[in-house]
């Protein structure tokens, strides 16, 4: 069995600012194939995740938040 490489991705978002914004983005992030972990903070306006490059990638993840309201800031 191949073991899965993960990779911890932190991007900020800066129109994360309450509650709601969490759930989006959650809900977004969650059916992924390839995504874990993710967590979002409206203090810090963070999202941390990991991903499996072999299932999906950064620019994959940007886009999905972004298409949800969430655009990543370079």
């Amino acid at each position: 069995m191949a073991q899965e490489i993960r990779t911890h991705l932190t991007l900020q978002v800066p129109a994360i600012t309450d509650g709601r914004c969490l759930g989006t983005i959650q809900d977004s992030l969650v059916e992924v194939d390839g995504v874990s972990n993710v967590q979002a903070s409206v203090e810090t306006k963070l999202v941390d995740l990991d991903i499996d490059p072999a299932r999906v990638s950064a620019a994959e993840v940007e886009t999905i938040l972004a298409e949800a309201g969430y655009p990543a800031k370079s």
